[in-house]
């Protein structure tokens, strides 16, 4: 990455960040009700051309794109396609830059259970390998690592607490705020193409392996999910409070089998 290109990461970062300190939600969030010019005006700001560097090539078929959720095995994957550094992207910028691109390639993503999800954002900050200092102490400072459902239950029912979470973490770390349905769809209807569970990841390997028309093998990398007491009840309901439309989406993945083809167009109710 030139410097130049540096800069205007760290720009960019440095504004999203900011939205979200301000409004308490990630601009990714604020667009699903915007006007369609202003979304526009958004992705072309924040991404220009830069967008195409994500397709992938298929020696069989169209491109590949893999939106990748945050905290779903992304990095994984990326390090498979030989793209260790896969931005978290929403599917509807790709879709707003480039329609015609977007409509045309096999797009696919991995998305988990909620509140998995949230332990694991919970767990980055003291034991990913992307975290960085300033995150691994919030770890400490905040009591991360002391007993983890109940800051998930701080997290899931306190603004203020998820603002300090957040705050003086490294650039962009604020798009864990996301809700899954936010990077996979738009206005209402999913825009990606395949979903996979987590659970599944031999099927997406399998999956990427005949869609790229050359094998895949998918290495697990940042692994932030070790083995976990069961989850209380309370929290689960908070979490199914908080992020309904994610529930509903993964449950009907996973009754599925875990895989979901032909899900363009699949109702979704954004982030409340």
């Amino acid at each position: 990455m030139s410097a130049l290109q540096h800069a205007r990461t760290v720009a960019k970062h440095a504004a999203l960040d900011s939205w979200y300190y301000v409004f308490g939600v990630h601009p990714f969030t604020s667009l699903q009700r915007a006007p369609a010019p202003i979304v526009r005006a958004f992705v072309r700001a924040n991404y220009g051309s830069r967008l195409q560097h994500y397709y992938l090539a298929s020696r069989t078929g169209p491109p590949v794109l893999f939106i990748h959720v945050p905290k779903c095995g992304g990095t994984s994957v990326g390090r498979a396609l030989g793209r260790p550094h896969v931005p978290h992207v929403p599917a509807y910028a790709f879709h707003v830059a480039d329609a015609a691109s977007f409509n045309r390639a096999q797009s696919v993503a991995i998305i988990r259970d909620p509140l998995d999800r949230l332990l694991s954002i919970l767990r980055h900050f003291g034991h990913s390998i992307f975290a960085g200092s300033d995150e691994k102490h919030r770890y400490v400072t905040l009591g991360l690592q002391d007993n983890p459902h109940e800051a998930a239950r701080r997290y899931l029912a306190d603004a203020a607490f998820r603002r300090e979470l957040m705050r003086g973490t490294n650039g962009g770390r604020v798009g864990f705020t996301v809700s899954q349905v936010d990077y996979l769809g738009y206005k209402g209807q999913c825009l990606v193409q395949t979903l996979f569970i987590l659970e599944q990841m031999p099927q997406m390997e399998a999956w990427l392996s005949d869609a790229l028309g050359q094998p895949v093998s998918i290495p697990w990398v940042n692994k932030t999910s070790d083995s976990q007491p069961p989850l209380p009840a309370d929290l689960v309901a908070l979490a199914r409070e908080a992020w309904p439309a994610d529930y509903r989406l993964w449950e009907h993945v996973q009754a599925h089998g875990g895989l979901l083809q032909q899900a363009t167009g699949l109702p979704l109710s954004v982030s409340s």
